[in-house]
């Protein structure tokens, strides 16, 4: 079980980390000079007289491909925080075996205490 919580918190990591990397991938692209320039141009006065169509769809295009940017670095942070999260609790509740040795010993003594007492 415990493998399979690291595996998680490594899983979560690294999609955290592909996902701010697409985010960051398609805000280049909404900041391009070439994203302005379609910008510009959709909201000239001349398109939005006699294209109207035309002018809506490259503006609806840009604004999806900004809102798929904002959606995945949101996704990016959360699952990066519930990464973080995880590890944190792995870390917090692994046990330590430094000297290799079977616990049992150790319980065996403690209870030879109790009884003792």
């Amino acid at each position: 079980m415990r493998a399979f919580g690291w595996a998680l918190a490594i899983l979560l990591l690294l999609a955290a980390g592909l996902a701010l990397i697409g985010s960051y991938r398609l805000g280049i692209q909404v900041r391009s000079p070439e994203a302005k320039q379609l910008a510009a141009l959709a909201t000239h006065p001349l398109l939005l007289r006699y294209g109207p169509d035309v002018a809506a769809d490259s503006l609806s295009l840009l604004r999806g491909i900004g809102a798929a940017s904002d959606l995945l670095m949101y996704v990016g942070f959360a699952s990066a925080g519930v990464g973080i999260l995880c590890l944190v609790i792995m870390a917090a509740t692994s046990r330590r075996n430094d000297a290799g040795d079977d616990d049992d010993e150790d319980d065996d003594e403690r209870m030879a205490r109790i009884r003792r007492l």
